[in-house]
This record gives structure tokens, C-alpha cells and sequence, in this order.
């Protein structure tokens, strides 16, 4: 997309669906996050070595953070650029920019943070799914099953 020369037509059409995603992966991370205070996810097992309940908490955390921060730094970066381009989400829904300094340098780190905070997200996911593999693989336990098909909870 970033690659595309600017004078090409698709290019403002997939910058739109791009943060058109992003708005609404942000919007559900929301929806999942008063999901998960209102049921919280079950303790992991007391078999398992503390540091590895306390790595899947911290992943699990920075995982939700990551789908706040990754379009807030996206918006950011659209809000910052001395261009004023308009985001309409889905083509339906003029988005406001965000109250940030406009301006190349803003801009700039903005657009690096949103880069960034995406590369490293990928990374952890990767992480994440190599240790549920590990979990079902190598430990043979029940921890991947779970993760697919939480148990029902009876009230």
C-alpha cells in the first residue's frame, strides 16, 4: 500500500479500508475488553511454574493494549500529517482527528510508533501461538483445547 506511487488511484481506496480495519479492530478490542471484566478468563493451573502464569497474564495484557495502542498510534499518525486527508471509516462515517500537534515531525514519530507497535505485535502472537503449541505438543496438556473451546460456566 505505502509502496504504491501516489498518483495511483488505489491508493486512497486501500489507505480507507486500511484504517477503516484498524477503527474497528480498536472498537472490538473495547467490546472484548468490558467482555472480559465482566467474565473473567479462568486461572491458569497451579501446576503450571509461577513465571509462566505470570508470562501468559503479561502477553495477554500487552496483547489488549496492543489492539488499543496499534490504532490509536494509527489515528495519531493520519491526525499529525500536514495533509488533512480524511479518514471515512467504511466509506460511511466522516472520523474526526484526533487533538495532536500537526506537523512532519509528529507525523513522523507517529507513523513509527504505529509501525512498530504492529511489528512487535506480530511477534508476540507468534510467541503466543508457539507456547500454545508447546502446551499441546511437547507438554500434551490441556491448555490449547481450552484456549478453542473454553468450558461453559454454570451459575
Amino acid at each position: 500500500m505505502s509502496g504504491l506511487p501516489d498518483d495511483e488511484t488505489a491508493k486512497f481506496g486501500l489507505y480507507q479500508w486500511h484504517k477503516s480495519v484498524g477503527l474497528l479492530v480498536m472498537m472490538l478490542a473495547i467490546a472484548r475488553l468490558i467482555w472480559r471484566t465482566v467474565n473473567p478468563s479462568p486461572e491458569l493451573p497451579l501446576s503450571f511454574p509461577s513465571w509462566e502464569r505470570h508470562a501468559a497474564r503479561l502477553t495477554h495484557n500487552v496483547l489488549y493494549a496492543a489492539l488499543l495502542a496499534i490504532p490509536l498510534a494509527g489515528w495519531a499518525f493520519v491526525s499529525a500529517s500536514p495533509l488533512g486527508i480524511p479518514t471515512f471509516a467504511f466509506y460511511l462515517v466522516l472520523v474526526p482527528h484526533l487533538p495532536v500537534p500537526v506537523s512532519a515531525s509528529s507525523e513522523a514519530l507517529f507513523g513509527m510508533l504505529h509501525g512498530l507497535l504492529a511489528f512487535s505485535t506480530v511477534l508476540l502472537v507468534m510467541l503466543h501461538i508457539a507456547a500454545a503449541l508447546r502446551h499441546h505438543l511437547i507438554l500434551k496438556n490441556e491448555i490449547l483445547a481450552r484456549m478453542i473451546k473454553p468450558a461453559r460456566r454454570h451459575r
